[in-house]
């Protein structure tokens, strides 16, 4: 990009965004100092959350899924046995709260790294920092810890917003996460800007440049089909359950072998595949958690917050 001819500042911050008849303003901080400039197209690539989104006005038109406050510490010289897998510690079972753990690249001389999530319990009035202290002070995660050291912190407010239904309009292309319900993923990432990157070609050359951008962006996201953004969210049920009735769905597949899929939206799917073959047992053996299962199915997130 540099030998391109593009400026990079570091350490800026978009603080304003002005749609002007032949390009786009955006107002940037720098060390305390604002400043005006002027371009041709603006390509927002600044995640979920987005200030530029927020700018344009382009969450109005959106639905609000959840917002909740996130943690993460990253140990060094964690006793880990199961150092190839994603660990998810599920149904507040963990001196009451649950989260996360994974494996991450040596780095700065430290080894056996790992990033530990949590996820305050709902109804509660804990704060992640308290959160965490509950996760690491459980007795399996102390001997995990027992020799590990704190190397980093870090923390952000997350929202889950429906998408953004043509992220491309005149000389603005939202790209990527910005635009999205949750992450794209590298590889849509990269796509993204690739794309966004055609799209200005195109106008330039005289097409229309955001129906390339949009058609791609329908085309290649499964969130975008609203049948299917509700079926991730019923992944969510596992965090309105206590471990009493988590135990007891785990103990149905005993025995069982169910396929494992990369696609979170197809994994959500397996798992409630194989509890509706079993509602029949559910009901006659726990009544309560069969209606909330219902209840979930039909309204997911609906009426319900995880905002902490």
């Amino acid at each position: 990009a540099l030998h391109a001819g593009v400026t990079v500042r570091t350490k800026t911050t978009c603080v304003g965004v002005e749609e002007t008849i032949d390009g786009v303003r955006v107002q940037l901080r720098h060390d305390g100092e604002d400043a005006w400039v002027q371009g041709k197209y603006l390509l927002a690539c600044d995640g979920i959350d987005s200030r530029i989104v927020r700018f344009l006005g382009l969450n109005a038109g959106r639905k609000k899924i959840l917002q909740t406050q996130i943690l993460h510490y990253y140990f060094a010289g964690v006793q880990c046995p199961y150092p190839d897998a994603w660990v998810q510690f599920m149904g507040n079972g963990f001196n009451g709260v649950s989260g996360s753990m994974l494996h991450k690249p040596d780095s700065e001389g430290c080894t056996d790294i790992y990033e530990f999530g949590v996820i305050p319990p709902e109804n509660k009035d804990l704060g992640v920092s308290e959160t965490m202290k509950l996760l690491t002070s459980h007795p399996m995660m102390k001997e995990w810890l027992a020799n590990a050291t704190l190397i980093k912190k870090m923390g952000c407010k997350w929202t889950l917003w429906t998408p953004i239904a043509e992220p491309a309009r005149h000389r603005i292309c939202i790209v990527g996460d910005a635009a999205s319900f949750q992450e794209v993923e590298n590889q849509g990432a990269v796509m993204c800007g690739y794309k966004a990157a055609k799209a200005v070609a195109l106008t330039e050359q005289g097409g229309d440049g955001s129906a390339l951008y949009n058609t791609f962006w329908k085309r290649s996201f499964e969130f975008n089909d609203p049948d299917m953004l509700k079926t991730t969210w019923k992944g969510f049920l596992f965090r309105y359950l206590g471990k009493e009735n988590i135990d007891y769905l785990i103990s149905l597949a005993n025995g069982k072998m169910l396929d494992g899929y990369v696609n979170h939206f197809t994994c959500t799917d397996v798992i409630w595949d194989f509890y509706k073959t079993q509602m029949g047992r559910i009901e006659q053996e726990r009544p309560e958690l069969a209606e909330k299962i219902r209840e979930f199915e039909k309204n997911g997130l609906e009426g319900r917050s995880l905002s902490f």
